[in-house]
């Protein structure tokens, strides 16, 4: 059983001699849904599977048979299962009655605030483990690899090839590689990046090399050819590297976020104990399908 919040917890709320009362509000617009893909599912599970479609047509004389298709293949399955989430408060009913700043005891707000914030920890993790082979998808390794495989041999990369800190060079790197990728046929596609990843410690840094109307901390006489690329910029504090970035790309099936329930409150009375209890919960699973989504930079 919780211990029910008592007046005595409280006395400053107990007269009216306070001018404001603040706590640790979640405000503003939430980080992660700048990076994940939402979806609502109602099962339990959900699975996503890949598939390596056909290469590139063979060449073929007028009027000759056309050759066979390269077969397509399935690849791995990736399983989203989901988590709950869950809190609650109790409130005695002289905490209640004897109260006198009712936004001080809004167990709803304190308790919508948690889930916010257990949503912004929860998408931030996904990149902070996003090298650690401990936390593995579909294909049984991280999410940033450079043996990630393919249905149909081989192996191929989403993370920069020579890891430097983020500048101008290591973005145009980054262009390339994402240019130069391979689909799951193996086949180049020609993924553009879309984002730029960050922990809140790069974001002037990031700034000045995408939109600086010259080229970014040198005296030559050159454009920025990075900027105007439509490359948006999303920093995250919840990141747990300060160094660490990433690119993300026009992937089709990346990072997801699925809901089975979104954050639901619930107040009950509680009449033996003459108390009132606050929940809360929300149940969702994050991850990703298509690790091509991001390329990753691990310094």
């Amino acid at each position: 059983m919780a211990n029910p919040i008592l007046t005595a917890s409280f006395p400053a709320l107990l007269k009216q001699t306070l001018d404001e009362i603040f706590t640790d509000s979640v405000s503003g617009e939430l980080h992660w849904p700048k990076l994940y893909r939402e979806s609502n599912v109602t099962e339990e599970y959900t699975d996503d599977l890949e598939i390596a479609g056909l290469g590139v047509m063979p060449r073929r004389a007028q009027g000759s048979i056309m050759s066979a298709a390269d077969a397509p293949q399935q690849g791995y399955q990736t399983r989203y299962e989901q988590t709950y989430f869950g809190a609650r408060v109790l409130v005695t009913e002289q905490m209640k009655m004897f109260n006198q700043y009712e936004k001080a005891m809004n167990m709803t707000a304190m308790l919508g605030d948690s889930a916010k914030l257990t949503q912004e920890y929860e998408g931030a993790a996904v990149f902070s483990r996003a090298f650690d082979t401990t936390y593995a998808g579909g294909d049984g390794l991280p999410l940033c690899s450079a043996a990630h495989l393919l249905p149909k041999g081989g192996t191929w990369s989403n993370v920069i090839a020579t890891a430097a800190s983020l500048t101008e060079l290591s973005m145009e790197t980054l262009v390339v590689q994402a240019r130069k990728m391979v689909g799951p046929n193996g086949v180049r596609h020609g993924y553009r990046i879309k984002k730029l990843i960050i922990p809140s410690d790069l974001m002037f840094r990031a700034e000045r090399i995408l939109n600086s109307t010259g080229q970014n901390d040198t005296a030559n006489n050159a454009i920025n050819a990075l900027k105007g690329k439509g490359i948006e910029i999303v920093d995250n504090p919840f990141f747990t590297s300060t160094v660490d970035y990433w690119v993300g790309t026009d992937a089709k099936v990346g990072l997801r976020w699925l809901w089975s329930k979104k954050p639901t409150f619930k107040e009950t009375s509680v009449p033996n104990a003459e108390t009132t209890e606050f929940t809360g919960s929300q149940w969702f699973t994050n991850g990703w399908t298509d690790p091509r989504c991001v390329i990753g930079v691990n310094l």
